[in-house]
């Protein structure tokens, strides 16, 4: 993995004991989040959730932000519920994407205390949530939903686009 992408990455861990959410308020503009296996398997032996929201995109500057290959509020293997106490992404900025159509792209967003992924605020603009598996396991057969529903658009948050995902079993859905 290239030092750029290492250092924008998903880190599960605190103080090696509690997983930790990623907040990518402070990372320069088009900053990757992806977790490797390594990350999954150390989440999924915690046995503990991260406090608040699995991901936050939320300063004004940063936009661009990739969400790609992540299990979230879920197992290292995207089969059991592992939540986040609030959403599993929740984006206040501008030209996100979650998701995407090559291969390994695609996250497993479900079993989160909150919305699957929430766009919320005048910057939520521009937006791309794509070809995801938002409430269900990895598979797409077994729902793990969220509790509340699977995408939010929140208030102030315009011109974002839902494509292709599968989206099931999550509250309100």
């Amino acid at each position: 993995v290239p030092a750029a992408q290492r250092a924008a990455r998903a880190l599960p861990f605190r103080n090696g004991t509690r997983p930790m959410p990623a907040d990518v308020r402070e990372r320069p503009q088009q900053s990757i989040v992806t977790a490797d296996d390594e990350d999954r398997l150390a989440r999924e032996a915690s046995g503990s959730t991260a406090v608040g929201n699995g991901i936050l995109v939320s300063d004004a500057g940063t936009t661009g932000t990739l969400i790609r290959g992540n299990y979230i509020g879920t197992n290292a293997s995207g089969t059991a519920a592992i939540a986040n106490t609030a959403a599993g992404i929740r984006v206040e900025t501008a030209n996100n994407t979650i998701g995407g159509t090559a291969a390994g792209s695609r996250n497993v967003i479900s079993g989160n205390a909150n919305h699957g992924v929430f766009l919320i605020g005048a910057n939520a603009t521009g937006n791309v949530v794509q070809e995801n598996k938002i409430g269900t396991d990895i598979t797409g057969t077994i729902a793990l939903g969220n509790a509340a529903p699977g995408v939010g658009i929140g208030e102030q948050a315009y011109d974002n686009f839902i494509i292709g995902n599968l989206i099931s079993g999550n509250g309100s859905d």
